[in-house]
């Protein structure tokens, strides 16, 4: 099997360990329905650095980042295929379409079972196949 370069990003360029401290400092209030200036400045930017990257295929690795992934991509329309089985990203429309795997943390405390990552880890070499 042929290893792929691959890089990594955070969706946030700021690290803290609580996460519902990270939620009190991104969103506008605490009902958590908008995002303040500083996050979005910050979702643009992986945007940004997402167009640049052209990825291949893109795994977001925390449950919580998965879902404000997929708010904000929705811009960029992102989709759930059914028969593929994962999310595909379109960022330009003369561009292939991204295949994305929405996930929670591939390791640590609340990380995927070893079943899970298997099938994670399958799925992935198969959409990059297609």
């Amino acid at each position: 099997m042929e290893l792929l370069k691959w890089e990594h990003i955070d969706l946030f360029f700021y690290r803290m360990t609580s996460q519902s401290k990270f939620k009190q400092l991104i969103y506008v209030d605490k009902h958590e329905t908008e995002l303040n200036p500083f996050a979005k400045k910050q979702i643009m930017l992986s945007k940004q650095l997402i167009e640049l990257m052209q990825p291949k295929l893109i795994v977001v690795a925390n449950a919580f980042a998965s879902t404000l992934f997929k708010e904000e991509m929705h811009k960029h329309k992102i989709h759930f295929d059914e028969e593929k089985g994962y999310h595909l990203l379109e960022l330009h429309s003369n561009k292939p379409r991204i295949p994305v795997f929405l996930t929670s943390m591939l390791t640590g405390q609340r990380a995927l079972d070893n079943h899970s990552l298997e099938r994670l880890c399958w799925h992935i070499k198969k959409s990059l196949e297609d």
